[in-house]
């Protein structure tokens, strides 16, 4: 179950430390040519130990006097390039294309008008470790380079259960401004590769 995450780790460049992940996508192959000038991005996640799938968790919350994160778990990449309306698809979560993409409070992710692609979760709550596959973007682009994520989930661990987790960091996705070197050659770097924290918790 681990071999996934360990792997994801290895092919994103800019993420959190591995052991205290929320919600973490990774693209799960290279695209796949549909035909038609179309290319399937398909991406699995995996939730770290701690953390659960909750589809009501954050309902409620404020942070600071104001609004805090969306309700709920949910995970977002941003700017894809080239994506086919209404594509994306995922069993037991729900879709959704914005502008800016659904957040968690105070990640700061420049908007480049590129389409941002939301899976929101809507099944019962389900405790990690787990790996879920099945997320799909249809792209008119094949091309693979580095792009932003976001996600949320809700920590399981006994002095900090409920509480709000969230993550960001880089993902693959669709686009040609910056190829990404083979999934190999990545997978060698790993221990190059300088890891970045970035996770903040907010009680309920």
């Amino acid at each position: 179950m681990f071999r996934r995450l360990i792997v994801s780790c290895a092919a994103i460049f800019t993420l959190t430390v591995c052991a205290d992940a929320s919600i973490l996508p990774f693209l799960a192959s290279p695209p796949v040519d549909l035909g038609g000038g179309q290319f399937a991005f398909n991406y699995d996640i995996g939730v770290s130990g701690d953390e659960r799938l909750d589809p009501t968790a954050t309902s409620g919350d404020s942070c600071f006097g104001g609004p805090c994160n969306p309700a709920g778990t949910f995970f977002t990449i941003y700017d894809i390039s080239g994506f086919v309306s209404a594509s994306a698809s995922a069993p037991g979560w729900t879709e959704s294309t914005q502008a800016t993409g659904l957040t968690p409070f105070n990640i700061g992710i420049p908007d480049s008008g590129l389409p941002n692609v939301t899976f929101t979760y809507t099944g019962a709550v389900v405790d990690g470790p787990v790996d879920i596959s099945g997320f799909q973007i249809i792209s008119t682009v094949g091309g693979v380079m580095q792009g932003e994520f976001s996600s949320q989930a809700t920590n399981n661990t006994t002095d900090l259960s409920g509480t709000t987790d969230f993550l960001f960091g880089s993902v693959s996705v669709p686009g040609t401004a910056v190829p990404e070197p083979a999934f190999a050659g990545v997978f060698l770097t790993v221990g190059l590769i300088g890891f970045g924290f970035a996770r903040r918790r907010f009680g309920r």
